[in-house]
């Protein structure tokens, strides 16, 4: 387990997608924190199931209010922000960065891989870079109530952030 690591996901009626989820971060993570907005399935007993810090928060109609829950509750120094429908391919390389981490570096831009069901037949693959590893400091924050993003907080902080091979699945 590792004790820099804190893990924050969001999730609503997740059961399908959750163990996958959780099981690509267990091993990499010091601590998973879950903030359940409504869900009526079995999100949150497979949550405690598998460790994770539980919290409800009633939605709101803004995804970064219930992002920015979850990032008070982490302990850790830093945050690995995950949909439960997503899965971290190389947690081994998410660790080597954040324990190698130079100090004016606040940010590490992830590849998200997402597959979109074209209309008619086949599917579209697409890679882009997001801001989903960050350290954990009071001011970094998510803004938006929906296409919820980070980056402007550490960017308006004047900290740098570092392009990476880290990958997840959407």
């Amino acid at each position: 387990m590792n004790k820099l690591l804190s893990v924050c996901i969001i999730a609503k009626n997740e059961e399908k997608m959750l163990p996958g989820c959780l099981d690509s971060v267990k091993d990499c993570a010091g601590e998973i924190i879950l903030v359940d907005t409504g869900s009526s399935d079995r999100t949150k007993e497979i949550a405690l199931a598998y460790g994770c810090k539980l919290y409800d928060f009633p939605w709101e109609n803004d995804f970064a209010k219930a992002r920015n829950v979850a990032l008070d509750k982490a302990t850790l120094p830093f945050i690995l922000s995950i949909d439960a429908d997503e899965r971290l391919l190389n947690p081994d390389l998410l660790v080597a960065e954040i324990e190698n981490a130079p100090e004016n570096i606040y940010g590490w831009l992830v590849k998200v891989t997402s597959e979109a069901a074209r209309k008619g037949t086949g599917t579209d693959t697409y890679t882009i870079q997001l801001l989903r590893l960050f350290r954990n400091h009071p001011e970094i924050r998510f803004y938006g109530s929906i296409h919820e993003q980070i980056i402007s907080s550490i960017v308006n902080l004047k900290y740098k952030i570092k392009n990476t091979d880290i990958a997840m699945i959407h």
